[in-house]
């Protein structure tokens, strides 16, 4: 049985018109001196930026998440993805000629996206073995609308 979750005035349509790697990078994590059992639990950095295009309503969203040995904070790997989505009707989240208020709920949904098809790459790219045993942290609501956030 069909069920309409959303009523079809309110519903949003979303296409993913680009997936673009700007950035992969592994460092020999010997060069800072440290064996393979040193760098089990990195840290990482995640950075975001967001564009809007009004002129074909789409968001772009990079995503750069960032991995450090946590005592030097040597960097180890990294990633910079591009993600541009359509969002049809778009206009109608339009506040001014240059502002738009994108409900949360629909950010999250691009956000889990961008996230999700980052951890592909990371599995697909990284080709130290001791890297390909690392993995984007779960993030949760807070954290995701927070990096959103941030200038």
């Amino acid at each position: 049985m069909k069920k309409n979750i959303t009523p079809k005035s309110h519903a949003v349509s979303i296409k993913i018109i680009e997936i673009k790697k700007i950035r992969h990078y592994e460092k020999d994590y010997t060069q800072y001196g440290l064996k393979a059992k040193d760098i089990k639990k990195p840290t990482v950095n995640i950075g975001m930026r967001l564009s809007f295009d009004k002129k074909i309503g789409a968001v772009t969203i990079v995503f750069v998440p960032r991995f450090f040995y946590p005592e030097t904070e040597n960097e180890l790997f990294g990633i910079e993805f591009q993600y541009k989505f359509k969002i049809f009707n778009m206009k109608r989240f339009a506040v001014s000629e240059n502002e738009w208020r994108i409900p949360d709920v629909i950010m999250l949904n691009l956000f889990s996206i961008v996230i999700s098809g980052t951890r592909g790459m990371l599995a697909a790219l990284n080709t130290t073995p001791e890297y390909r045993n690392i993995y984007l942290p779960v993030l949760s609501r807070e954290q995701i609308l927070s990096l959103a956030q941030q200038k």
